[in-house]
Protein backbone atom coordinates (compact mmCIF):
# COMPACT_ATOMS: atom_id res chain seq x y z
CA UNK A 1 0.00 0.00 0.00
CA UNK A 2 1.08 3.68 -0.74
CA UNK A 3 1.51 5.06 2.62
CA UNK A 4 1.24 8.78 0.57
CA UNK A 5 -1.88 8.28 -1.27
CA UNK A 6 -4.06 7.73 1.83
CA UNK A 7 -4.63 9.86 5.07
CA UNK A 8 -3.66 8.11 8.13
CA UNK A 9 -7.46 6.72 9.15
CA UNK A 10 -7.95 5.36 5.83
CA UNK A 11 -4.07 3.97 6.00
CA UNK A 12 -5.53 2.26 9.43
CA UNK A 13 -8.80 0.48 7.87
CA UNK A 14 -6.50 -0.33 4.97
CA UNK A 15 -4.39 -2.30 7.33
CA UNK A 16 -7.40 -3.61 8.94
CA UNK A 17 -8.45 -4.93 5.55
CA UNK A 18 -5.42 -6.92 5.02
CA UNK A 19 -5.56 -8.01 8.79
CA UNK A 20 -9.21 -9.38 7.95
CA UNK A 21 -8.25 -11.18 4.75
CA UNK A 22 -5.73 -12.76 5.95
CA UNK A 23 -7.41 -14.09 8.96
CA UNK A 24 -9.78 -15.60 6.38
CA UNK A 25 -7.22 -17.31 4.58
CA UNK A 26 -5.93 -18.92 7.95
CA UNK A 27 -8.79 -20.92 7.45
CA UNK A 28 -7.66 -22.72 4.04
CA UNK A 29 -5.38 -25.15 2.81
CA UNK A 30 -1.86 -24.13 4.02
CA UNK A 31 -0.49 -24.50 0.32
CA UNK A 32 -3.08 -21.77 -0.70
CA UNK A 33 -2.79 -19.62 2.75
CA UNK A 34 0.93 -19.14 2.21
CA UNK A 35 0.79 -18.32 -1.96
CA UNK A 36 -2.48 -16.06 -0.87
CA UNK A 37 -0.48 -14.18 1.62
CA UNK A 38 2.65 -13.43 -0.80
CA UNK A 39 0.11 -11.68 -3.16
CA UNK A 40 -1.79 -9.87 -0.46
CA UNK A 41 1.55 -8.46 1.11
CA UNK A 42 3.39 -7.91 -2.66
CA UNK A 43 2.08 -4.51 -2.12
CA UNK A 44 -0.22 -2.33 -4.34
CA UNK A 45 -2.49 0.96 -3.62
CA UNK A 46 -5.51 -0.95 -2.54
CA UNK A 47 -7.36 1.75 -4.15
CA UNK A 48 -10.08 -0.61 -3.93
CA UNK A 49 -10.98 -0.88 -0.58
CA UNK A 50 -10.11 2.37 -0.15
CA UNK A 51 -12.77 3.61 -2.46
CA UNK A 52 -15.52 1.10 -0.71
CA UNK A 53 -14.88 3.11 2.64
CA UNK A 54 -14.35 6.66 1.35
CA UNK A 55 -18.07 5.87 -0.97
CA UNK A 56 -19.60 4.97 2.23
CA UNK A 57 -18.53 7.01 4.97
CA UNK A 58 -19.93 9.92 1.78
CA UNK A 59 -23.46 9.11 3.57
CA UNK A 60 -22.31 8.53 6.86
CA UNK A 61 -21.70 4.82 7.07
CA UNK A 62 -19.79 3.38 10.10
CA UNK A 63 -16.69 1.64 8.67
CA UNK A 64 -17.23 -1.42 10.30
CA UNK A 65 -20.46 -2.15 8.28
CA UNK A 66 -18.28 -1.90 5.13
CA UNK A 67 -14.87 -4.30 5.97
CA UNK A 68 -16.56 -7.33 4.57
CA UNK A 69 -17.27 -5.47 1.44
CA UNK A 70 -13.82 -4.12 1.07
CA UNK A 71 -12.28 -7.05 2.09
CA UNK A 72 -14.32 -9.13 -0.85
CA UNK A 73 -13.74 -6.61 -3.58
CA UNK A 74 -10.51 -6.93 -3.01
CA UNK A 75 -10.03 -10.41 -3.43
CA UNK A 76 -11.67 -10.55 -6.18
CA UNK A 77 -9.23 -7.91 -7.54
CA UNK A 78 -6.19 -10.71 -6.66
CA UNK A 79 -8.29 -13.01 -8.10
CA UNK A 80 -8.27 -11.29 -11.61
CA UNK A 81 -4.15 -11.04 -10.67
CA UNK A 82 -4.26 -14.71 -11.12
CA UNK A 83 -6.32 -15.12 -14.33
CA UNK A 84 -3.97 -12.15 -15.82
CA UNK A 85 -0.78 -14.13 -14.42
CA UNK A 86 -1.46 -17.31 -16.29
CA UNK A 87 -2.79 -15.35 -19.87
CA UNK A 88 0.31 -13.79 -20.00
CA UNK A 89 2.42 -16.57 -18.78
CA UNK A 90 4.02 -14.02 -15.92
CA UNK A 91 6.62 -15.68 -13.95
CA UNK A 92 7.11 -13.12 -11.28
CA UNK A 93 4.49 -10.14 -10.36
CA UNK A 94 6.04 -7.47 -7.84
CA UNK A 95 9.82 -8.94 -8.11
CA UNK A 96 7.81 -12.65 -6.49
CA UNK A 97 7.34 -15.83 -8.17
CA UNK A 98 3.58 -16.16 -9.63
CA UNK A 99 1.44 -18.95 -8.53
CA UNK A 100 1.47 -20.29 -12.30
CA UNK A 101 5.31 -20.44 -12.24
CA UNK A 102 5.46 -22.31 -8.98
CA UNK A 103 2.51 -24.61 -9.44
CA UNK A 104 1.53 -24.40 -12.66
CA UNK A 105 -1.22 -23.24 -14.69
CA UNK A 106 -4.14 -25.85 -13.57
CA UNK A 107 -3.45 -24.98 -10.08
CA UNK A 108 -3.44 -21.43 -10.20
CA UNK A 109 -6.31 -21.43 -11.95
CA UNK A 110 -8.27 -23.14 -9.49
CA UNK A 111 -6.58 -20.93 -6.87
CA UNK A 112 -7.85 -17.75 -8.68
CA UNK A 113 -11.67 -19.67 -8.99
CA UNK A 114 -11.02 -20.09 -5.51
CA UNK A 115 -10.53 -16.27 -4.53
CA UNK A 116 -13.48 -15.65 -6.41
CA UNK A 117 -15.77 -17.73 -4.85
CA UNK A 118 -14.61 -16.90 -1.38
CA UNK A 119 -15.31 -13.14 -1.96
CA UNK A 120 -18.66 -14.18 -3.22
CA UNK A 121 -19.33 -15.94 -0.32
CA UNK A 122 -17.64 -13.44 1.87
CA UNK A 123 -20.48 -10.67 1.31
CA UNK A 124 -23.19 -13.25 2.94
CA UNK A 125 -25.51 -13.35 -0.04
CA UNK A 126 -28.80 -14.35 1.75
CA UNK A 127 -28.40 -11.10 4.09
CA UNK A 128 -27.00 -8.88 1.04
CA UNK A 129 -29.21 -9.66 -1.55
CA UNK A 130 -29.07 -6.49 -3.85
CA UNK A 131 -25.35 -6.60 -2.84
CA UNK A 132 -25.22 -10.05 -3.85
CA UNK A 133 -26.60 -9.28 -6.98
CA UNK A 134 -24.71 -6.19 -8.45
CA UNK A 135 -21.46 -8.20 -7.66
CA UNK A 136 -22.27 -11.28 -9.15
CA UNK A 137 -23.53 -8.90 -12.54
CA UNK A 138 -20.05 -7.28 -12.00
CA UNK A 139 -18.28 -10.21 -11.83
CA UNK A 140 -19.42 -11.89 -15.19
CA UNK A 141 -18.49 -8.82 -17.06
CA UNK A 142 -15.38 -8.10 -15.29
CA UNK A 143 -14.40 -12.21 -16.83
CA UNK A 144 -15.58 -11.39 -19.93
CA UNK A 145 -13.27 -8.11 -19.86
CA UNK A 146 -10.51 -10.85 -19.13
CA UNK A 147 -11.37 -12.58 -22.38
CA UNK A 148 -11.49 -9.49 -24.67
CA UNK A 149 -7.75 -8.93 -23.34
CA UNK A 150 -6.39 -12.52 -23.84
CA UNK A 151 -8.41 -12.57 -27.70
CA UNK A 152 -6.84 -8.91 -28.38
CA UNK A 153 -3.31 -10.19 -27.84
CA UNK A 154 -0.84 -8.44 -30.12
CA UNK A 155 -3.94 -7.27 -32.31
CA UNK A 156 -3.33 -4.21 -34.06
CA UNK A 157 -5.80 -3.69 -36.06
CA UNK A 158 -8.08 -3.10 -32.90
CA UNK A 159 -9.95 0.59 -32.41
CA UNK A 160 -9.44 3.01 -29.84
CA UNK A 161 -12.91 1.45 -28.72
CA UNK A 162 -11.89 -1.65 -28.12
CA UNK A 163 -9.43 -0.93 -25.61
CA UNK A 164 -11.96 1.12 -23.92
CA UNK A 165 -14.08 -2.09 -23.98
CA UNK A 166 -11.69 -3.72 -22.69
CA UNK A 167 -10.28 -1.29 -19.82
CA UNK A 168 -14.43 -1.29 -19.24
CA UNK A 169 -14.15 -4.83 -18.05
CA UNK A 170 -10.01 -5.16 -16.57
CA UNK A 171 -10.32 -1.58 -14.63
CA UNK A 172 -13.34 0.19 -14.43
CA UNK A 173 -15.93 -1.92 -13.27
CA UNK A 174 -13.92 -3.16 -10.18
CA UNK A 175 -13.67 0.73 -9.33
CA UNK A 176 -17.38 1.39 -10.00
CA UNK A 177 -18.26 -1.66 -8.16
CA UNK A 178 -16.30 -0.36 -5.15
CA UNK A 179 -17.79 2.80 -5.16
CA UNK A 180 -21.54 1.58 -5.88
CA UNK A 181 -21.05 -1.24 -2.91
CA UNK A 182 -19.85 1.36 -0.44
CA UNK A 183 -22.89 3.71 -1.32
CA UNK A 184 -25.29 0.86 -1.36
CA UNK A 185 -24.35 -0.13 2.07
CA UNK A 186 -25.18 3.37 3.45
CA UNK A 187 -27.76 4.85 1.16
CA UNK A 188 -30.70 3.37 -0.29
CA UNK A 189 -31.15 6.08 -2.69
CA UNK A 190 -30.78 4.72 -6.13
CA UNK A 191 -29.72 8.58 -7.62
CA UNK A 192 -26.94 8.40 -4.59
CA UNK A 193 -25.78 5.06 -5.66
CA UNK A 194 -25.40 5.35 -9.35
CA UNK A 195 -23.55 8.53 -9.52
CA UNK A 196 -21.02 6.91 -7.51
CA UNK A 197 -21.08 3.88 -9.62
CA UNK A 198 -20.19 6.23 -12.41
CA UNK A 199 -17.84 8.26 -10.24
CA UNK A 200 -15.94 5.05 -10.17
CA UNK A 201 -16.40 3.81 -13.59
CA UNK A 202 -14.85 6.97 -15.00
CA UNK A 203 -12.16 7.07 -12.21
CA UNK A 204 -11.31 3.74 -13.40
CA UNK A 205 -11.09 4.44 -16.99
CA UNK A 206 -8.71 7.12 -16.22
CA UNK A 207 -6.73 5.10 -13.97
CA UNK A 208 -6.46 2.30 -16.28
CA UNK A 209 -5.07 4.85 -19.30
CA UNK A 210 -2.44 6.80 -17.29
CA UNK A 211 -1.48 2.66 -15.94
CA UNK A 212 -0.94 1.83 -19.99
CA UNK A 213 1.01 5.32 -20.28
CA UNK A 214 3.45 4.48 -17.37
CA UNK A 215 4.44 0.98 -18.92
CA UNK A 216 5.91 2.91 -21.53
CA UNK A 217 7.27 6.27 -19.67
CA UNK A 218 10.25 6.05 -17.43
CA UNK A 219 8.80 5.81 -14.38
CA UNK A 220 10.84 4.53 -10.94
CA UNK A 221 7.85 5.00 -8.86
CA UNK A 222 6.13 1.71 -10.72
CA UNK A 223 7.75 -1.85 -9.94
CA UNK A 224 6.63 -2.48 -13.37
CA UNK A 225 9.37 -3.71 -16.22
CA UNK A 226 9.01 -0.64 -18.91
CA UNK A 227 7.36 -2.25 -21.64
CA UNK A 228 5.99 -5.23 -20.42
CA UNK A 229 2.44 -4.83 -21.35
CA UNK A 230 3.49 -4.47 -25.20
CA UNK A 231 5.96 -7.25 -24.60
CA UNK A 232 2.61 -9.45 -23.33
CA UNK A 233 1.15 -8.51 -26.34
CA UNK A 234 -1.74 -5.83 -24.50
CA UNK A 235 -1.62 -3.17 -26.88
CA UNK A 236 -2.71 0.07 -24.91
CA UNK A 237 -4.07 3.31 -25.74
CA UNK A 238 -0.98 5.49 -26.65
CA UNK A 239 0.13 2.37 -29.09
CA UNK A 240 -3.28 1.95 -30.54
CA UNK A 241 -3.45 5.70 -30.99
CA UNK A 242 -0.08 5.55 -32.93
CA UNK A 243 -1.18 3.17 -35.14
CA UNK A 244 -3.84 4.73 -36.36
CA UNK A 245 -2.29 6.85 -39.31
CA UNK A 246 -1.28 4.26 -41.24
CA UNK A 247 2.04 6.12 -42.31
CA UNK A 248 5.39 4.56 -42.46
CA UNK A 249 6.38 5.03 -39.01
CA UNK A 250 2.46 3.26 -37.82
CA UNK A 251 3.39 0.28 -40.29
CA UNK A 252 6.59 -0.26 -38.52
CA UNK A 253 5.29 0.13 -35.30
CA UNK A 254 2.86 -2.69 -36.56
CA UNK A 255 5.26 -4.71 -38.25
CA UNK A 256 7.56 -4.68 -35.09
CA UNK A 257 4.36 -5.37 -32.53
CA UNK A 258 3.48 -8.68 -34.90
CA UNK A 259 7.01 -10.00 -34.64
CA UNK A 260 6.60 -9.82 -30.95
CA UNK A 261 9.28 -7.95 -30.18
CA UNK A 262 11.55 -9.91 -31.81
CA UNK A 263 14.85 -7.95 -32.26
CA UNK A 264 16.76 -7.18 -29.04
CA UNK A 265 16.08 -3.12 -29.79
CA UNK A 266 12.53 -3.63 -31.26
CA UNK A 267 10.59 -2.51 -28.03
CA UNK A 268 12.98 0.60 -27.66
CA UNK A 269 12.15 1.69 -31.36
CA UNK A 270 8.41 0.85 -30.89
CA UNK A 271 8.29 3.10 -27.87
CA UNK A 272 10.14 5.81 -29.91
CA UNK A 273 7.74 5.63 -32.49
CA UNK A 274 4.85 5.84 -30.29
CA UNK A 275 6.22 8.62 -28.48
CA UNK A 276 7.08 10.61 -31.73
CA UNK A 277 3.50 9.78 -32.87
CA UNK A 278 1.91 11.19 -29.51
CA UNK A 279 0.39 8.29 -28.72
CA UNK A 280 1.46 9.42 -25.20
CA UNK A 281 0.54 13.12 -25.04
CA UNK A 282 -2.87 12.29 -26.29
CA UNK A 283 -3.52 9.47 -24.24
CA UNK A 284 -3.23 11.97 -21.20
CA UNK A 285 -6.00 13.77 -23.20
CA UNK A 286 -8.24 11.20 -22.98
CA UNK A 287 -7.03 10.24 -19.11
CA UNK A 288 -7.42 13.68 -18.18
CA UNK A 289 -11.21 13.82 -19.71
CA UNK A 290 -12.40 10.64 -17.72
CA UNK A 291 -10.44 11.82 -14.48
CA UNK A 292 -12.65 15.35 -14.66
CA UNK A 293 -15.84 13.75 -15.67
CA UNK A 294 -15.61 11.50 -12.72
CA UNK A 295 -15.42 14.46 -10.20
CA UNK A 296 -18.56 15.45 -12.10
CA UNK A 297 -20.43 12.93 -10.19
CA UNK A 298 -19.56 14.68 -6.82
CA UNK A 299 -20.35 18.27 -7.65
CA UNK A 300 -24.10 17.27 -5.97
CA UNK A 301 -23.02 15.74 -2.67
CA UNK A 302 -22.57 18.41 0.26
CA UNK A 303 -18.83 19.36 0.62
CA UNK A 304 -17.64 17.55 3.68
CA UNK A 305 -14.04 16.05 4.34
CA UNK A 306 -14.76 12.63 2.72
CA UNK A 307 -15.75 14.74 -0.89
CA UNK A 308 -12.61 16.32 -0.85
CA UNK A 309 -10.41 13.22 0.01
CA UNK A 310 -12.24 11.97 -3.46
CA UNK A 311 -11.74 14.54 -5.23
CA UNK A 312 -7.93 14.95 -4.07
CA UNK A 313 -7.39 11.52 -4.23
CA UNK A 314 -8.80 11.73 -8.01
CA UNK A 315 -6.31 14.26 -8.95
CA UNK A 316 -3.50 12.14 -7.21
CA UNK A 317 -4.16 9.19 -9.22
CA UNK A 318 -4.05 10.85 -12.52
CA UNK A 319 -1.26 12.31 -11.92
CA UNK A 320 0.50 9.91 -10.02
CA UNK A 321 1.74 12.50 -7.97
CA UNK A 322 2.99 10.39 -4.64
Amino acid sequence: MNNKLYTPLLQKEIKEVESYIQNRFEKTNYKLNDNFMEILNAGGKRIRPAFVFLSGELFGENKKALFRFAAAIEMIHMSTLVHDDIIDRAEQRRGKPTLNSKFGNPWALYAGNYLFAEALDLIEPEKNKEIARVMSDSAVKIVEGELLQHLAVFDTNQSIRDYLKRIRGKTALLLALSCQVGAMAASKSPEKVNKMYNFGYNLGMAFQIIDDILDIEENTKTNKTKGEDLLNGHINLPAIIALKDKDSDSLELSSIIKSKFMNEDSLEKGIEIIKNKEGINRAKEIAFRYSEKAKSFLVDFKESPVKKELIRITDSLYERNF
